[in-house]
C-alpha cells in the first residue's frame, strides 16, 4: 500500500486529488497542520507529500518535522496558486512544481512515475 499526504486546508482540493488518484494501491490521506502530518506518520509509512501552496505551513517548519520525523527524504510536490515563483519551491528542494489549475492533469502521472520508479505498482 502507498500512502499520499496532501497538506492542504481545502476540502475541495483533498476530495478532488483523492477521486483523482482512488486506487486500491493508493491511499490519500489529508493533513490540516503538521501535526496531522506526524499522526499519519505514526499510523504508516509515508511515501510522498503533496503541499498546498495556500496551506499554512511554512516549507522551514515542513522540513524540521520532516527531520525529526524521519522523512527528510520524502519528496514533495507543490500545487502552486501562481502566488509566488515556482523556482524558489525547486531550490527548496521540491520534487515538481505544479499549477492547482492543471494538476487533474498533471499529478497522476507525476506521482504514477514516482511510485514505478520507486518499483511500487499503481493501477
Amino acid at each position: 500500500m502507498t500512502y499520499l499526504i496532501i497538506l492542504t486546508e481545502s476540502l475541495e482540493l483533498y476530495h478532488a486529488t483523492k477521486q483523482l488518484l482512488d486506487s486500491s494501491k493508493v491511499v490519500l490521506r489529508q493533513a490540516k497542520h503538521l501535526d496531522d502530518l506526524a499522526k499519519s506518520f505514526l499510523k504508516h509509512p509515508i511515501h510522498m507529500v503533496i503541499l498546498d501552496e495556500l496551506a499554512s505551513v511554512n516549507l522551514k517548519k515542513l522540513h524540521k518535522v520532516s527531520i525529526r520525523l524521519g522523512l527528510d527524504h520524502l519528496p514533495y510536490i507543490i500545487l502552486h496558486h501562481g502566488i509566488t515563483e515556482p523556482e524558489y519551491y525547486y531550490k527548496k528542494g521540491a520534487l515538481n512544481v505544479i499549477s492547482v489549475e492543471n494538476h487533474l492533469n498533471v499529478l497522476p502521472s507525476l506521482v504514477g512515475n514516482y511510485l514505478r520508479h520507486l518499483d511500487l505498482r499503481l493501477r
